[in-house]
């Protein structure tokens, strides 16, 4: 009896457990990406994620980013094209509307965590002198400008805050994770105004993920592919820059595999391979 009494209240307790004390949203978002990956974020759960995608901390929402693209890139590398299909929940709806500049931050914030820095605001201090280097040396390779000073005099006032912020409130991890995110965007543009980067156009291959074989031996077995996708310019380098589709479904259903530029960029060699479904 004594032993029954005790399994109840221990269900009893974690059945209350939630209302006592709400996980926090770093660790659910945490959570929610480690079922990604374990292919066991349901719907609802995928829900969850997408009601952290508006939160105040940058980290929480890039990290329930990460677990819903997590979960769509899985269910996507089978035979079938599952995403996107018509009358989407509204996580997958949330999720692809996204805008360029919460993708760049997410894209800043998935290195934080792969690096292991982004629990700790000390790391971040450390992480931003990093970037200052590789800024001024970024800067020394696209040459003296108004606009590149201005950036590091940026990087370095930012790094004097976080600084700052470290001592007067050592536990404001939110603060000191937007301050590093300041700090990444202001080195963009000055990797951006390295001469080398002085063309106005990108292209590039959209496609589904391959199944199972991820490279040009699987190639012969056509359950390894998905027709879909095209060659895509994209004009400008900025987040969000116009792209617009080469082939527009010219050569029927199939999918672009490998792709060469012409030595003046003005042409460019591809294979194609029909497949209709």
């Amino acid at each position: 009896m004594r032993l029954v009494n005790a399994v109840s209240a221990i269900l009893a307790l974690a059945l209350a457990w939630p209302a006592a004390a709400e996980e926090p949203p770093a660790a659910a978002a945490e959570r929610l990406l480690d079922l990604a990956r374990q292919k066991r974020l349901t719907d609802p759960l995928a829900e969850e994620a997408a009601r952290l995608l508006a939160h105040p901390d940058p980290f929480v929402a890039a990290i329930a980013e990460w677990a819903i693209a997590t979960k769509v890139g899985i269910e996507n590398s089978g035979q079938e094209i599952r995403w996107p299909r018509p009358n989407p929940p509204k996580w997958f709806t949330a999720w692809l509307a996204l805008n360029p500049a919460f993708l760049l931050d997410a894209d800043y914030a998935r290195l934080a965590v792969l690096w292991g820095i982004h629990n700790h605001g000390g790391k971040f201090l450390d992480s931003v002198g990093s970037i200052l280097k590789r800024a001024r040396g970024a800067a020394r390779e696209a040459g003296s400008s108004p606009a590149v000073a201005r950036q590091l005099d940026a990087i370095m006032a930012i790094q004097a805050r976080l600084a700052e912020r470290l001592r007067a409130a050592p536990d404001d991890l939110v603060g000191h994770r937007k301050l590093w995110l300041d700090a990444r965007r202001a080195a963009r543009p000055i990797v951006l105004a390295n001469p080398a980067a002085g063309f106005g156009q990108l292209l590039f291959v959209k496609c589904h993920p391959a199944h199972s074989h991820r490279n040009i031996t699987g190639s012969q077995y056509p359950w390894c592919h998905k027709p879909g996708g095209d060659i895509c310019v994209q004009t400008g380098l900025q987040p969000g820059a116009p792209v617009r589709g080469v082939l527009n479904g010219q050569l029927g259903p199939g999918h672009v595999r490998g792709l060469d530029l012409w030595w003046d960029a003005d042409r460019v060699v591809f294979g194609y391979a029909r497949q209709p479904a």
